[in-house]
């Protein structure tokens, strides 16, 4: 056969031949060692960079195509400028209406064969799928993907800048710069790797940097789902039919950068990432890629650094790890290969030094590894020992009868969370001794690190240890509380975290401030345990003297603790005022002092206090944009990711910005499922899924998903407990949207029992259960009977809430509302203006302002004077404006027939009340029917 031409060579190359034709070629290369060369050749070349941002080479099938014109839209996106084309499509520029934002939006190519389309497709699909699952700063956001006229697409986050090829090129990099930008591009792939998750095609073109320098890995196209790992046998490969999409026999990937595993064809896991990443990164600080691929990767050849290369010794060497050829012999994750880029070359320059110091003998040799593995073995058993001076038969034991002694549901409780108990405590242990076996028996991790991981697990066992101490005295709110105190605790997955614990303050110096910042944590830990178990006075009380301690000490970060968790508790007393400005200053003090998990926390916090509490969203934005910097500079922790996410869809909500609230909760959701799969915690974030969809009046979704929820809880907590009442209360709320109004009331009523059984008559879940009972009583026209409930509520809300709190304003609005359906309308005007009182402390646009001024319009317009009606009701049509969801376009429609007959009988006051009356039925003529005949009765009759 003669030498390979170029188009054959090209579609070797860009892995688009058919297997026979592949098959052939392979034959022929393994006999000609020209043909041989010139592969090897292209493999080291740079001549396949490609554009930046964009994929792997374009297959030939799939030529180049015509751009799509400026302002063409695919589904709801409005395509701007082309930024990049690759083996995958074209990505460009784009405008999203809906949540006014610029994103980047990837469009698969439409010519081509229809096998080679089908193929770029399923690959695109994969990438969106992939990346959707992932939420870490340094990996490319996706927001959406589906298909319009023919195209698939994938929207996505827009980056400012280039590709790290790009950044490479532009300017001359000192080796140090280098490697901190690409173990950036390393903490992504580490992320993906824990959501199960491989790359399979990293190289320099798929990581971008913004103009904001950070970089973010994107191109997970060949992103496939981990499986079983590679074996270690000869050759250390397993074939796997995984790795092909529809062509078989296939490779994917970028040649130059693969794996030997997958460059056979063989399955890639995440030590092929690995690979890849130190081919990339031996490229950028050598100068020359590390190997010549070969068929056969027994076969490759290793070509060595120039002797002028800037990349030093120590650099190299870690690099070698991860460039092996066999799996088993790289990192065993890139969380160590990352924690070895990062070591200090002079601490490892003296650390070999003294083991060549240590080393002068073979005799000595032996004895000194058989010493420090018996000692080793020895330092790492203590674990289960430390466990049993908190958690023992004997604890157990007096737990189990304080939660017996409270009757059958202290039974039913303990039954439930002794397992977990048991778990979380193996956990510790194990976590313990595989934290000190990384140090102290295989080397692989410093003593830094293994500093660090200690700390943070015992700060995890101070925690628990303070909940058993609650558990001790149990009574029947505290066994109410259990599971969800327990379904709290940390996993443990953080005192694994590299990145994260590294991130962390600089602990307190000298013996004398150590004890006292010990001191300090010790008081928070309880103060945590009894907000864990419901014990909210109690743990104020502890967080405040906290606090007190806190600030007499010239250690800034544990008084930014002491006031995140008081600002916390002050929220949950309905102190929003105090709550505020605690949250004000631990945010202050957490990021003076560099505290960034606690200035994550706080501002997450403080987005709940001021958008979700007190609807000031302009304020609440600003705090929402410093909580994102904060998690992103500690580490960002899935947990509190998730955390961050509930509190921005709970906003959303409140805004009345239904499709991105639901596609927050989403996410979050999404996370929860990975991170707490069957957690109290997941149902939680899936019952506030299931209120934004509600909230969009998709009540059947809803629904389902308010089942998903209380299934979770029904197991973790227990069929009676207040988490599934509260469940119980959405279900109600969705039903009502479908006018099953005797249904709602049912189940209202027994969420109300276990309320005030639980939670006591005062608490916020007891007063809005009584609030929905007279919701549906009012609905079905019953006004007489529903208005027993609303006094009720209204004497809670005075009770419980501080005089100005926004909800004691709704309760006189409504019960006013109630009055005028009665026709009192005096008294329903004097409700309405001490509503307006405690509002005047509020912003203008606060939507709670809308109740009051409909019912004073509505008396107004009882007594016959529409120009008192019209400025109140403009006011009302304004705080609805640009608003979604059914509270928003319910109070909308109400104010618009109001509108109406005030302008009545003019052309353009029937009209607005004709456009009321069709909404109405859009929303259902079985939930709205008594809203639809009121209507009727203002229409001219036939």
């Amino acid at each position: 056969m003669p030498c390979l031409d170029d188009n054959t060579v090209a579609a070797f190359m860009d892995g688009t031949l058919t297997p026979e034709a592949r098959r052939e070629v392979e034959r022929h290369v393994e006999s000609c060692a020209a043909c041989r060369q010139l592969l090897a050749a292209l493999m080291r070349s740079d001549a396949e960079a490609l554009t930046p941002s964009v994929g792997p080479t374009l297959p030939s099938a799939l030529t180049p195509q015509p751009r799509l014109s400026r302002g063409t839209q695919l589904s709801r996106y409005h395509l701007l400028d082309p930024l990049g084309a690759g083996g995958m499509g074209v990505v460009y520029a784009a405008w999203d209406p809906v949540l006014e934002r610029n994103i980047a939006v990837k469009v698969v190519r439409g010519d081509g064969s229809p096998e080679a389309l089908e193929e770029v497709r399923t690959r695109l699909q994969r990438e969106g799928k992939a990346i959707a699952q992932l939420a870490h700063p340094n990996i490319v956001a996706v927001f959406d993907m589906g298909t319009s006229d023919g195209q698939v697409f994938v929207a996505m986050e827009l980056v400012d800048g280039g590709s790290l090829r790009s950044w490479l090129k532009a300017a001359p990099r000192a080796w140090p710069e280098v490697v901190e930008k690409f173990c950036e591009a390393g903490l992504g792939l580490a992320a993906a790797h824990r959501a199960g998750l491989a790359h399979r095609d990293f190289k320099p073109e798929n990581v971008l940097v913004g103009t904001d320098g950070r970089v973010r890995v994107t191109d997970f196209g060949l992103a496939d789902r981990l499986g079983a790992p590679l074996s270690a046998g000869t050759g250390g490969l397993s074939p796997s039919s995984d790795v092909r999409l529809t062509q078989t026999g296939a490779r994917l990937g970028t040649p130059a950068y693969m794996a030997p595993e997958q460059y056979a064809g063989l399955r890639a896991d995440v030590s092929s990432d690995q690979f890849s990443f130190c081919v990339a990164l031996w490229e950028a600080v050598v100068g020359a890629r590390p190997w010549l691929p070969a068929a056969d990767p027994k076969q490759w050849k290793f070509v060595d650094a120039p002797a002028d290369t800037r990349a030093p010794l120590w650099l190299r060497r870690v690099l070698l790890k991860g460039l092996q050829l066999e799996p088993a012999a790289r990192y065993p994750t890139m969380e160590l290969l990352l924690l070895a880029l990062r070591a200090d070359p002079q601490k490892a320059r003296a650390s070999r030094r003294w083991l060549a110091a240590g080393l002068m003998t073979a005799a000595l040799l032996v004895t000194g590894a058989w010493w420090a593995a018996t000692r080793s073995s020895r330092l790492c058993t203590g674990a289960e020992a430390e466990v049993a001076t908190v958690w023992n038969p004997a604890v157990v034991t007096s737990l189990r009868q304080a939660f017996t002694a409270t009757g059958a549901e202290g039974n039913d409780s303990w039954a439930r969370i002794e397992p977990r108990l048991n778990a979380w405590w193996r956990t510790w242990a194990t976590t313990h001794t595989e934290a000190c076996r990384a140090t102290r028996v295989r080397g692989d991790q410093s003593d830094q690190l293994l500093g660090l991981r200690m700390a943070c697990l015992q700060r995890e066992r101070a925690q628990t240890a303070a909940l058993l101490a609650v558990f001790e005295h149990a009574d029947a709110d505290v066994v109410a509380r259990a599971p969800e105190a327990v379904d709290a605790l940390d996993s443990l997955a953080g005192c694994n975290d590299t990145e994260a614990l590294l991130a962390e303050v600089t602990p307190p110096q000298g013996a004398e401030l150590t004890s006292q910042v010990a001191a300090v944590r010790t008081l928070l830990a309880e103060g945590r345990a009894r907000d864990d178990a419901g014990q909210y006075k109690d743990a104020l009380e502890r967080a405040t003297r906290a606090v007190t301690q806190a600030r007499g000490l010239s250690y800034q970060p544990v008084l930014a603790e002491a006031l995140l968790l008081a600002g916390r508790l002050q929220e949950h007393a309905g102190d929003l005022k105090a709550s505020e400005q605690s949250l004000l200053d631990a945010i202050s003090t957490a990021e003076s002092s560099k505290h960034d998990v606690v200035a994550a926390e706080a501002a997450t916090e403080l987005l709940l206090v001021l958008g979700a509490r007190q609807a000031r969203f302009g304020e609440a934005q600003a705090w929402e944009k410093l909580a994102e910097g904060a998690l992103r500079r500690s580490g960002d922790s899935p947990r509190l990711r998730a955390r961050l996410l509930q509190a921005q869809g709970l906003v959303r909500y409140n805004e009345g910005k239904l499709v991105e609230a639901t596609e927050t909760h989403q996410r979050a959701v999404a996370l929860f499922e990975k991170l707490e799969p069957g957690s109290i915690a997941l149902a939680n974030a899936l019952n506030d899924l299931a209120a934004s969809l509600r909230g969009g009046r998709k009540a059947k979704e809803s629904l389902a998903v308010y089942q998903r929820a209380l299934d979770i809880l029904i197991v973790q907590a227990g069929a009676e407990g207040d988490l599934v009442a509260a469940n119980r209360n959405g279900m109600a709320n969705s039903m009502m949207l479908e006018g099953r109004f005797d249904d709602a009331f049912t189940l209202y009523a027994q969420a109300l029992v276990t309320f005030r059984k639980r939670l006591g008559p005062t608490h916020f879940r007891t007063v809005t259960t009584l609030n929905n009972l007279g919701v549906v009583r009012a609905e079905q026209g019953r006004y007489a009977d529903a208005l027993p409930y609303f006094e009720q509520v209204l004497e809670a809300r005075k009770t419980s809430l501080a005089p100005t709190d926004a909800k004691t304003a709704d309760a006189w609005s409504n019960l006013g509302m109630l009055l005028v359906e009665l026709g009192r309308y005096d008294e329903a005007l004097a409700d309405f203006e001490k509503a307006k009182g405690i509002l005047q402390g509020y912003p203008l646009d606060h939507f709670s302002q809308a109740e009051a001024l409909l019912g004073t319009a509505k008396v107004a317009l009882a007594r016959h004077h529409p120009e008192q009606a019209k400025p109140l009701l403009e006011r009302v049509l304004s705080l609805c404006e640009g608003k979604q969801g059914f509270r928003f376009d319910y109070t909308r429609v109400r104010a618009q027939f109001l509108m109406g007959r005030a302008l009545a009988p003019s052309p353009e006051g029937l009209a607005m009340i004709l456009a009321a009356r069709a909404a109405l039925v859009g929303f259902g003529e079985e939930r709205f029917h008594r809203d639809i005949a009121e209507v009727d009765q203002f229409l001219p009759r036939p």
